[in-house]
């Protein structure tokens, strides 16, 4: 088991329950995951740096995991040590999917990150991956 396997693990271990919704690791969930972190979110100034990191972290492993679920791929980093992502190659095309801005975000809210609307833009995209496609999704300036 990986890494990303063992946080999305314990995210569903430790959030679901918190808002209705079955976080049973498919698109749909990820509706329940944007609600608990919207349960979260007013609490964010109670919350130290390490649980932050902490939770960014599990829920952000727990979109990768939906992801590599469904379209298979491979996990690696987009910066070395910071950013774990899913990568999906095809015949001819790369689609890589990164979480973790969208849930700070969030998580310190932002309405407009949502986990649900980011993979549904991923999904789409290695779906429809034409030949020398390219794509990350999921980092903010």
């Amino acid at each position: 088991m990986s890494n990303i396997e063992h946080n999305a693990a314990l995210a569903v271990e430790r959030l679901q329950g918190r808002v209705p919704g079955q976080w049973d690791y498919t698109h749909e969930s990820l509706r329940a995951v944007d609600a608990v972190i919207d349960h979260l979110s007013p609490h964010r100034d109670q919350m130290d740096k390490g649980m932050f990191d902490a939770l960014v972290n599990i829920i952000g492993c727990y979109v990768l995991e939906v992801g590599r679920r469904e379209h298979g791929g491979h996990f690696a980093y987009f910066e070395p040590g910071k950013h774990s992502v899913l990568v999906v190659p095809g015949p001819n095309f790369q689609v890589a999917l990164g979480a973790f801005d969208v849930v700070q975000n969030r998580l310190n809210g932002s309405p407009l990150h949502s986990t649900w609307m980011l993979y549904r833009a991923f999904s789409e995209q290695v779906r429809a991956a034409e030949p020398e496609t390219s794509k990350t999704f999921g980092f903010f300036a």
